[in-house]
Formats: structure tokens, C-alpha cells, sequence
């Protein structure tokens, strides 16, 4: 089982100004995509580092411009990008120096929100991706760490029109986005209350060292999407509390919505929780009750040898005067004797209920009969 930190921030060197922003080692290639529609028509293209100026072009429009922004590998690229949007050099920062808390921060003529995006890629392993949002009056612009996401739902909605989304406006589109992120943690918490569910029978069948470092690997995981998806719920609390010019009222029943997947989510994560610490009680119980059963297994074959002990030690003396030893049929009565005393107490056993076996193969007890 892989280790990694609880918590790795990618952070500016200690004392350097606010809004220092420093490159990740790890950091891939910014990829820029461009999508501006309106009710009428959608234009979606691929913007280059050569032709950034386009985007000042199209952020005076008229219409709702998402610029999308996967990678945040060239630090030039995005302080010319936070340049064009009027994006304040510490919002930028917190875009760089990942990860950071969700939150949402109000500026003048924009709005900087930070969410969380996760994925397992192999249950119950969770990767969790830090989106950055600055939503102005009409525009979005998105930054991600690595290619690849849960929105694409959102693009195919723009393009064919489905619902209200070309309808409204940049606030509406941050809702979206929201949305399908928090959207996004239903078929990871399935996929882990299915592995719960495989892992629970395994702990009860066989309480392995393997069973005991899977719950501890899924209350990990668990801990990452808390702290994740936590904070998201304060955000969007705040965000449907404080009403500014960027979210209109009329987003804001979409906001609470989403407050409500939220809320959903974080029920379900705390039930699982809860099922991973009974999961660790029922391991411990388990281990307990096997090593009860090795013990009285060895106990009862201790019990039978112990008179059988006795008799091997009395004929076993060197006394001269022991008339059972000069008797011809001695030797074979002696071992009669054994059998009958060994016999008889696994009779005695048996029907106080010791030796009965139960659907695991181990000897159980009188009270496991009783019940």
C-alpha cells in the first residue's frame, strides 16, 4: 500500500512578497481552451500563447466567455492571463501555490472561487484536484491542474443549448461548474460503499492483517474528501447569504441546490465513516474471538491430557511393590483405560456444547448454541 501526505502545499519561499508566484517542478503545460456563446450561436476554439491578446478582445463582449485553463506549468502565460482579467496578484498566487481551502473572495469586479474536483482512478484511491474560478460579469475563467475533468457534461450543454445555461449569464455558468464538481463525488462515494460493503464481509468472514490495512487506506481516503468537500458547504452558504453584484438573485434557488448535493454528500461521508470505524470494532472482535477459540482448543486438549498425564505417571514409577505391573493383560488394559478416560471427556465436552462448530469451521461455545 502506497503512502502519501495527508497535506503537501506547494508554497512560495518563506518571506517572499505576497503574490510571489513560483512554478511547480510537477507542473504541466497550460492548455487554453475558449468557448463564448449566447443564445443565438456558441464559438469554441483553441487559444495559442502567441494569440492571448484575443482574449482581451473577447472579455469586452457582450456575450459569456469561459476560458478554460488546464495546467499551470508557464508562469508567464497565466500572470498574462490574470493581467487581461484584472485578477488580483494574491487570487493568482492561491492559484499557484496548491492546495488551498475553498473559498470564496469577493474583489471589486470579480468574484475568486476555489472548489475541489476528485476522481479514483482505482478504488479506494482518490485524487483530488484544486479548480480555480474567477467569475466576472461575463466572463469565467478556469484554472486546473492537470488535463482531463468532470465538466465535460457543461461544454455539451453550451453547445446543444440544453437548458437555461446560454440563456443566463457568467453567474449561472460558475453555478454549473460548481455543480458538476460536487456532482462528481456520487459515483466515487458509490464505488466506495460498494468496496465497503466487500470489505465488511471479508473483516466478518476473515480478519486478516490485509482486511486491517484496507480500512485503514479507506479512512484515509475519507479524511482527504472531508476535508474537501467541508468547506465547499461554507462556501456556498456564504455565497447564497451574501448577495453580490457578480450572483444575481435569480441564481441563487440554483445555488442552493447545490448546497443541497453538498449537504447529501457529506451525510453519505460521515455514514461512511461511521462504517469504518464499526469496521475496526468488528476487526478487533473478530481477532478476539479467534484467539478465544485457539485458546479453547488448546485448552481442551490440555484438559484430556491431564489425567492421561496422571496415569502414564503413576504406572511410570520405579516403584518395586505395583501389582498391575505383573499382571499379563496390564499393558493392554492400561491403554482401555486411556481410551475410556480420553473418550469420556470429549462426551462431557460435546454435551456442554464446546465442540460444536460453527458456520466458520471453529469450535464454538455453549453460549453461540444457546443463541
Amino acid at each position: 500500500m502506497q503512502h502519501r501526505s495527508m497535506f503537501k502545499k506547494h508554497r512560495s519561499p518563506i518571506g517572499s512578497r505576497p503574490g510571489t508566484l513560483v512554478q511547480m517542478e510537477e507542473a504541466v503545460a497550460p492548455r487554453i481552451h475558449l468557448i463564448d456563446f449566447s443564445l443565438e450561436n456558441v464559438e469554441e476554439c483553441d487559444i495559442e500563447f502567441n494569440e492571448l491578446d484575443k482574449l482581451a478582445q473577447i472579455r469586452d463582449r457582450k456575450s459569456v466567455t469561459w476560458v478554460d485553463i488546464q495546467g499551470l506549468g508557464d508562469i508567464e502565460v497565466l500572470r498574462k492571463v490574470g493581467d487581461i482579467f484584472n485578477i488580483h496578484p494574491l487570487a493568482l498566487e492561491d492559484v499557484i501555490n496548491i492546495p488551498q481551502r475553498p473559498k470564496a473572495e469577493e474583489y471589486d469586479n470579480s468574484v475568486f472561487i476555489i472548489t475541489c474536483m476528485i476522481t479514483a482512478p482505482e478504488v479506494p484511491s482518490v485524487e483530488v484536484e484544486q479548480i480555480s474560478l474567477f467569475v466576472g460579469e461575463n466572463y469565467v475563467v478556469s484554472f486546473q491542474e492537470r488535463y482531463g475533468d468532470v465538466l465535460e457534461q457543461v461544454r455539451t450543454r453550451i453547445r446543444q443549448g440544453k437548458g437555461p445555461i446560454r440563456k443566463s449569464g457568467a453567474d449561472y455558468l460558475a453555478y454549473a461548474l460548481m455543480d458538476a464538481v460536487i456532482d462528481a463525488y456520487y459515483p466515487v462515494l458509490e464505488d466506495l460503499g460498494e468496496y465497503l460493503e466487500e470489505l465488511e464481509t471479508k473483516v466478518i468472514e476473515h480478519p486478516t492483517s490485509e482486511a486491517l490495512q484496507s480500512i485503514y487506506c479507506v479512512r484515509r481516503e475519507l479524511l482527504v474528501l472531508r476535508r474537501s468537500i467541508f468547506p465547499q458547504r461554507e462556501v456556498l452558504s456564504s455565497m447564497i447569504r451574501d448577495q453580490g453584484v457578480i450572483f444575481k438573485e435569480s441564481t441563487t434557488p440554483y445555488l442552493r441546490d447545490c448546497y443541497d448535493h453538498c449537504a447529501q454528500v457529506i451525510d453519505v461521508l460521515e455514514t461512511y465513516r461511521e462504517i469504518c470505524s464499526g469496521l475496526m470494532d468488528v476487526y478487533l472482535s473478530g481477532l478476539s474471538n479467534k484467539m478465544n477459540e485457539v485458546m479453547k482448543v488448546l485448552t481442551i486438549i490440555a484438559t484430556i491430557f491431564i489425567p492421561l498425564s496422571f496415569l502414564a505417571g503413576i504406572y511410570g514409577m520405579n516403584f518395586e511393590h505395583m501389582p498391575e505391573l505383573h499382571y499379563k493383560w496390564s499393558y493392554p488394559l492400561f491403554w482401555v483405560m486411556i481410551v475410556l478416560v480420553a473418550g469420556g471427556m470429549l462426551l462431557f465436552f460435546k454435551k456442554l456444547g464446546w465442540l460444536k462448530a460453527d458456520e466458520r469451521g471453529t469450535l464454538g461455545s455453549s453460549e453461540e448454541e444457546d443463541s
